[in-house]
């Protein structure tokens, strides 16, 4: 274990400054040598938390131009060290330089996969505040944790970290691929109805957290009356919202990223009922539409989550109600408490107020059936060659191996609701 300090300070605007200086005394030989000097890492970003060393990627054609590139930085006292195992990008160390603001430098080839993730990770960040929130809330809790743990410190800011990777990766949704294949799955799968009946007490194809007893909790917010309509946020193949739809008569809406899922819902729900392909921050429907509108694990995937809070507000009725579901501990970080979640932060900034249940304890014990009854259906999913999504529900469920306390600590599950004044 490294017993390395870890400091994390508020973000300072002299980094800029810092930075501009170091590039100032690179370009003194670098010149006409290369085609950039970046900025990147966490003291790149303004309004985020760091630690206060700052990153920088200079940037070559390619190979060819490196050998230069190397001679002119051991001019002012740079020396190499080689990949350190990552491929494009080669690790520069120095001596001395009190002058100017620790720095980590790096010499990256244009088409390098890691400049391309330095630099798409940066830009993600500044054009992203509550993303930049978050990820100062997580170092900062991560120094708090892990004070003489290097190593400990990365591990309890990697999820967040590789979250946004996924979410920016080749210009697709935040999970778009695994959702397409799963869907697809749900649709031949005899197993996985079976397992969803078992678990959850209805097949909903659910990829989640989401039993019956949560899903009728919203049966208690629809109204009675006619011209009633109901919204899910990431509705997947519609199986839910027909479940409402037979329970109180409501006109169903939905949208959800996968062509897939739509396709099924549209093929299974054709009265009464409207599906779309589309997007948290890009769909829209008219102001005042909806009596209900519900999110089952489906707010993580807005890119500005106060924006879409004030989005949907737009779309419900007078008295309109919105349902969410929220979890901490895998897509989202984990927070002091539900007040303190994205989510409800956004409801304060906005001064929007809401109800709150806390059901992290009748999570773990879903979680901890769903492990069972996947165990019990393990031949059938292995029959039909479908044991990696099998093995998916080992991996999602092995959280609840270990004591609730334990749990806890890690994970949180809460129900908002919100209704409009």
């Amino acid at each position: 274990m490294s017993t390395k300090y870890v400091v994390v300070l508020p973000y300072d605007e002299a980094w800029e400054i810092d930075f501009e200086n170091i590039k100032a005394e690179l370009m003194q030989v670098l010149d006409g040598l290369v085609m950039s000097i970046e900025h990147v890492g966490s003291t790149s970003v303004p309004g985020l938390s760091a630690k206060p060393i700052i990153d920088i990627d200079v940037v070559v054609e390619g190979e060819d131009s490196f050998e230069k590139v190397k001679t002119a930085l051991e001019t002012i006292g740079y020396h190499h060290e080689g990949n350190l195992g990552i491929h494009g990008r080669e690790a520069f160390k120095y001596d001395g330089k009190e002058h100017l603001r620790k720095h980590h430098l790096y010499v990256c080839s244009k088409d390098a996969a890691e400049l391309k993730r330095h630099l798409s990770f940066r830009d993600y960040l500044r054009t992203h505040p509550e993303a930049v929130e978050e990820y100062s809330r997580v170092k900062e809790e991560g120094a708090k944790l892990y004070p003489n743990d290097i190593d400990g410190y990365i591990k309890h800011k990697s999820p967040f970290i590789e979250g946004i990777y996924r979410l920016i990766s080749d210009n697709q949704p935040l999970f778009y691929n695994e959702y397409e294949q799963f869907y697809k799955m749900t649709e031949d799968s005899k197993a996985f109805k079976s397992f969803c009946q078992s678990a959850f007490g209805e097949d909903f194809s659910q990829d989640g957290f989401s039993d019956i007893n949560q899903i009728n909790r919203i049966l208690e917010i629809v109204p009675e009356g006619a011209d009633i309509h109901v919204l899910d946020i990431g509705c997947g193949n519609g199986k839910m919202l027909g479940y409402l739809q037979k329970k109180t008569g409501a006109y169903i809406h939905g949208f959800d990223y996968s062509q897939n899922a739509i396709n099924t819902a549209k093929s299974l729900f054709a009265e009464e009922a409207e599906f779309r392909q589309g997007l948290i921050g890009e769909i829209d429907y008219p102001e005042g539409q909806f009596d209900v509108v519900t999110s089952m694990d489906s707010m993580y995937f807005a890119p500005d989550m106060k924006k879409f809070v004030s989005q949907i507000m737009g779309w419900l009725k007078k008295d309109g109600v919105l349902f969410v579901c929220y979890q901490e501990g895998d897509v989202m970080p984990k927070t002091e408490n539900a007040g303190t979640t994205v989510f409800a932060k956004s409801l304060d900034a906005l001064g929007i107020p809401y109800e709150v249940e806390d059901i992290t304890a009748e999570t773990y014990d879903l979680l901890k059936k769903k492990r069972e009854t996947a165990v019990k259906y393990k031949n059938d999913f292995e029959a039909e060659g479908n044991m990696e999504w099998f093995d998916l529900l080992m991996i999602q469920t092995d959280c609840v191996t270990e004591p609730y306390v334990l749990f806890a600590e890690k994970m949180a599950r809460y129900v908002y609701t919100v209704r409009k004044r």
